[in-house]
This record gives structure tokens, C-alpha cells and sequence, in this order.
């Protein structure tokens, strides 16, 4: 049978469905391809859910919304440093001091990192974070560690967990290494701790990440 005689047999919508399907295939197809694609250096980053670690839901109407991310900035949380196990626990009460307390619209940070290496989504980045300093948060992508960080570091495993996704959210921003910061470089405060603080300023942040650095 002839294609273009079986093409008009059938009904006029069900040929015009068929081309916009095939049209949105091309398109697709086209942008994908088109699509710069992000350096990853084959480091996996994977990050554990709200869901997980049983977060409440945000209340907007608290936040603001973010401007485009120009830095980020590293923080502690200068209480105790949970093991593993507790870890989900202490997000909660976090989330809860932040919230109830501080009547802040969700937990401060966007991401935060406990002594396991584990990386805990926080607040959606597309809202600003928040501080109990006076800075203007406002571009600002905000990573916290699980604990006091004045004396001693943070474990080897959090640390290559920061080294990750700073490395990775510095493509996806389009930032450099420079605009990578600590909380006192911003506002009046100790955090993230004086032994933190002094190695952070000694990290190529935009440097190829190796097994030594695990």
C-alpha cells in the first residue's frame, strides 16, 4: 500500500498528532544537544532528600526569593557533632529552632554536611538563606557543617564532601574560585570555627579533586 494514500485514511487529528510528536521529538533532540554540558570530573554527588531526613514543609511566606547566585558561603553550626545515626535528628531540631524560634521560613542553609561525608538538602536555593548575623544573604548559596569547627576539623569525609559540592556548584553557577567564602568574611562571628576557617583559606577550590583528598 502507497504511504501517503494510508496516511489519508486516517482521521485529520490523529495525522496531526502524529507530526507535532514527531515535531517535539526533533525539537527535543535538537536542544539536548545544543546544551553546554557541565564539567564533572566524574565526581558523584549525591545529595540525601528532605524526605529523608523528614524535614516539615517550608513556609514561603517567610522567604525571600533568591537573586542569581554570585557566591558561597561556608558555615558551622557550632553545636555538637551527631554520629551517624543521629544525624536526621539533629536537622530536625534544627529545623524546628530555626523555625519555631527563629520564626525563619525553613532551616537557614541549603545544604548541610555531617561528619559522615553525607550532603542533607536544606532550603531550596531559590530562596535566600538565612543568618543570625547582619549580612546580606541575598546570592548567596550557603553550606553548614554538622558541628563546632574552632579547634579541630571537620572529619576527612566531610571535608571531600565539601570539596565536591563546591566544585560541582561552582559550574552549575558559573562561578570561580574566588567566589568562595566563610561566614566571618561577611558579618561579625567566629563561624565556621578558627581551625575551619584557617583551612578553607588554604583550599584551590576550583582544582581537580583526587583520591588524596578523600
Amino acid at each position: 500500500m502507497n504511504r501517503h494514500y494510508y496516511l489519508k485514511t486516517f482521521p485529520g487529528w490523529l495525522k496531526a498528532t502524529a507530526v507535532l510528536v514527531i515535531l517535539l521529538t526533533f525539537t527535543a533532540a535538537a536542544r539536548s544537544q545544543a546544551l553546554p554540558q557541565k564539567p564533572s570530573e566524574g565526581l558523584s554527588l549525591p545529595i540525601v532528600a528532605r524526605e529523608a531526613w523528614q524535614s516539615v514543609p517550608a513556609v514561603t511566606d517567610r522567604m525571600s526569593v533568591q537573586g542569581k547566585i554570585k557566591g558561597i558561603v561556608i558555615h558551622h553550626t557550632a553545636g555538637r557533632a551527631p554520629v551517624e545515626k543521629d544525624e536526621a535528628m539533629i536537622l530536625q531540631n534544627i529545623q524546628s529552632f530555626h523555625m519555631t524560634d527563629k520564626k525563619w521560613g525553613d532551616i537557614a542553609y541549603h545544604y548541610l554536611i555531617a561528619p559522615s561525608g553525607k550532603i542533607y538538602e536544606g532550603r531550596n536555593p531559590l530562596y535566600l538563606g538565612d543568618s543570625g548575623t547582619r549580612y546580606d544573604t541575598n546570592g548567596y548559596l550557603m553550606i553548614c557543617f554538622l558541628g563546632t569547627y574552632d579547634k579541630h576539623l571537620p572529619s576527612p569525609q566531610a571535608r571531600y564532601s565539601l570539596k565536591k559540592i563546591i566544585k560541582n556548584k561552582l559550574a552549575e553557577y558559573s562561578l570561580v574560585a574566588d567566589n568562595v567564602c566563610c561566614h566571618r568574611d561577611l558579618a561579625q562571628t567566629d563561624c565556621p570555627g578558627n581551625a575551619l576557617y584557617a583551612w578553607a583559606k588554604l583550599q584551590r577550590w576550583s582544582e581537580k579533586i583526587g583520591q588524596a583528598d578523600k
